[in-house]
């Protein structure tokens, strides 16, 4: 009996997987055209920038119609792991908030460092990284609009992350430490807090000519530096949107 009941398990899950398997590759495949639109020279760097945001503890993958047809979530707080890199899991968080029926996507920052100036430069970043947001957040894949904010808070409790500001580092690590408070930076690192993934080729960070060479150098997760804040792309904002129900699994 226990050997039947171990087949009807290995069948049932061989099924889930070829179902989400399924799933995957129709919403790849819409995204994917929906991107050519609109980036038709950017070919090469496709697969990739769509794999590494479905390296997610979220599992819900609905189709464009499906997406379009919800209605306006209810305020929510929506967590889950991505797979940072492709090597370790990290947190994502963020909360839904609906207002003036539109949804706002807050990110609430504690900022570990207690020099005035740099806390002043942070929360200035902040402001201007929420509207950054705003203003490139792909609209009309769901039926409302979508505006971002995120806010620096006094009380570690109530602040979905808790970083500093260290200018010796050499890289960012989004949800402990921030080498910088420039505005292409603190783009990038939201991004990661929103649970989207870097593009870039981890495997030649000691090649920095190779370092972009598989990914598309105007998305925002594949390269953000001095200026540049990079392109939200519309991968990007169905990795954020398709979360906003809860069906995480």
């Amino acid at each position: 009996m226990k050997i039947i009941l171990s087949i009807l398990c290995l069948i049932c899950l061989s099924v889930a997987q070829a179902d989400e398997s399924h799933s995957v590759n129709a919403i790849r495949s819409e995204l994917m055209d929906l991107h050519l639109q609109t980036h038709a020279r950017y070919t090469k760097s496709l697969n990739r920038f769509f794999h590494v945001h479905t390296e997610d503890t979220n599992r819900y993958f609905p189709r464009l119609a499906d997406l379009s047809a919800r209605p306006i979530p209810s305020a929510t707080a929506i967590t889950g792991q991505l797979r940072y890199g492709g090597l370790v899991s990290k947190p994502y968080r963020y909360d839904v908030l609906v207002e003036n029926e539109s949804a706002v996507i807050e990110v609430r920052i504690h900022l570990k460092d207690k020099d005035l100036k740099t806390r002043r430069r942070f929360t200035t970043l902040l402001e201007k990284v929420s509207k950054g947001w705003t203003e490139k957040f792909p609209q009309g894949l769901v039926s409302f609009p979508v505006s971002f904010r995120f806010v620096v808070v006094e009380v570690r409790e109530t602040a979905h992350f808790s970083i500093s500001i260290n200018p010796l580092a050499m890289l960012s690590l989004f949800d402990t430490s921030w080498h910088s408070t420039n505005y292409s930076t603190g783009f990038h690192e939201i991004g990661h807090m929103l649970g989207l993934n870097d593009e870039y080729d981890y495997t030649a960070l000691l090649v920095p000519f190779m370092r972009y060479a598989n990914c598309e150098k105007q998305s925002v997760m594949c390269r953000s530096e001095g200026k540049k804040t990079g392109e939200i792309r519309v991968t990007h904002a169905y990795t954020i949107l398709r979360r906003l129900w809860g069906d995480v699994q």
